[in-house]
């Protein structure tokens, strides 16, 4: 028999449950950063040179970071104070 099978009925396996209290101040300060790293990223796409390489990048890290930062809030709103 195997020696991984010999203590199954001892080990149980511990759950965690999460609240949605719990979670959403880790959404906020996720979304928070993003929007402040999109702002960045605007500010310094104005700064730039033009170069299409570097005018995908920035769409691209704009882009997901819009969607972070907008999906988050959204979340956060939606859940906040739920009862």
């Amino acid at each position: 028999m195997s020696l991984r099978r010999r203590n199954q009925e001892k080990k149980r396996r511990k759950t965690v449950e999460l609240e949605m209290e719990d979670v959403l101040p880790f959404v906020e300060n996720i979304s928070i950063c993003s929007g402040a790293l999109m702002f960045f990223s605007v500010f310094a796409f104005l700064l730039t040179g033009r170069g299409k390489e570097t005018d995908v990048v920035y769409a691209m890290v704009i882009g997901m970071n819009a969607f972070v930062f907008v999906a988050g809030m959204l979340f956060v709103r939606r859940n906040h104070d739920k009862d």
